[in-house]
Parts: C-alpha cells; structure tokens; sequence
C-alpha cells in the first residue's frame, strides 16, 4: 500500500510538470525544456500521443525564436516514441519550407530539422522525402530556392549516393527546360546542380547544351545572354566537340 502511495504521489507530480511544459511551450526558458527531458525519462505515467503531439506542435510555433528553442528536442526525442514520427516531423518541415508565408529564419530551422530527423527515417521512406526536399531548387518561390541551396552539401552527405543524384538529374533536366527568359530566376539553382558534375550523366549536359543554345540569340537581354556564356564554360570537352 505503501508503494502505491508513493507511486500515485510520484506519478501526480510528474503529470504537474507535463502541464507546466504544456502551458509554457512559447517560454523560452531551459527549466521547461529540462522538464521536458524529465518528463520523457518518466514517460510511463504520460501517453505517447501527448509527447507525440508536442513535438508536432513545437514544430508549428510561429514565433521563429520559439521554433529554434525547440528544434533540438523535436530532433533528439523524434525517433524514441514512434518509428512513423521522424517521417512525420520530416513532412511537417517540407510544408513549413514550401509555405511562402513561413520566415527566412523559420525555414532555416525547418531545413535543419527536416535534415535531423532523416536520419532516423526508416530507408524505404526516405527516397520521396529526398525527392522533395531536392525539388525545392525549383520551387517557384525565390526564398524557398535560396534557403535550400545552403543546406545541398549537407544533404548530399546524408543522403545515399544514388538517391542523391537521382533527384539532382530529375531537377537539372527540369532547369534546363525552362525559358531563357525565366532562367536567370534561377540562376542560384543551376548554379547549384553545376556544382555536381560528377552526377551528371549524358542527358543531364545534352540538355543544358540545348538551353545555352537558346539563351546566345541577340534577341534575348545582355544578361541571359551572358549567363549563357557562363555556362558555355562549365561544358566538358566531350559535349563542346
């Protein structure tokens, strides 16, 4: 009887904590994460589906400082509740990133958590996620675009090789299909792909040889048409000859 007093005292104060974490979600204050962490470690008195649904929820904050608070729980703790989590979360973050609406500072740390919680992904999930997030160097949005660029070495690390330049061909051809009058829009992504020669199969420079070719008419603007001579340089030998 004894230990079940002390076991109903230890379990009351413990579901307290969990509502203080709760309540304070947006207090950037470490005791709350450190309650978090205390919480989880006596996570048998709290249902996984309310653990789930914070980290979730922390992920939606639309205080950017409240998001980078998060950010390294969501990561840490994505992959010790449930093995669908980390797909989850890692969703969650392509709809922030996408989201023209979302900060430059939110997309960030959307970008770092998306890359976080890869990792724990189980690998038949992850060639879609990779897809997508890759994609994103044509997104139509100009910030999506440049937020991605920055995080391209990092992902090529963490994602297998193969998948990797899979997504980099399928957006290299989509690039190189577009208007010489739109191309300069982005630049910063062909640029980006430029940077994966070795990826970069027959089809991939045949195709940005066919766009070079119709951004060098007198007809379009000195810029695209220099841009252009740009490109001209990054052909290997083979595909000039």
């Amino acid at each position: 009887k004894g230990d079940d007093t002390w076991e109903n005292m230890r379990k009351s104060f413990i579901l307290r904590q969990w509502a203080i974490v709760k309540e304070q979600i947006n207090t950037l204050n470490e005791t709350v994460k450190q309650k978090f962490v205390y919480c989880f470690e006596n996570k048998k008195f709290i249902d996984d589906k309310e653990t789930r649904v914070f980290l979730l929820q922390s992920l939606t904050q639309s205080d950017d400082n409240a998001l980078a608070f998060w950010k390294d729980v969501i990561i840490d703790y994505s992959g010790k509740i449930d093995s669908n989590l980390p797909k989850e979360i890692a969703e969650n973050c392509l709809t922030r990133i996408k989201n023209p609406q979302t900060t430059e500072a939110a997309r960030m740390v959307c970008c770092e958590v998306f890359l976080g919680v890869f990792i724990k992904v189980s690998e038949d999930k992850k060639p879609p996620l990779i897809s997508d997030f890759v994609n994103f160097l044509k997104d139509l949005t100009s910030p999506v675009r440049s937020c991605v660029v920055n995080f391209l070495p990092k992902v090529e690390k963490l994602f297998s090789k193969q998948d990797f330049k899979i997504a980099v061909n399928n957006v290299t051809r989509d690039l190189c299909d577009k208007n010489p009058l739109e191309i300069l829009n982005y630049k910063i992504s062909l640029d980006a792909v430029l940077n994966y020669p070795n990826l970069w199969d027959k089809i991939e420079w045949k195709d940005l040889a066919g766009l070079i070719k119709r951004m060098l008419p007198s007809s379009n603007s000195y810029e695209i048409r220099r841009y252009g001579r740009e490109l001209i340089r990054k052909l290997p030998k083979k595909v000039l000859n």
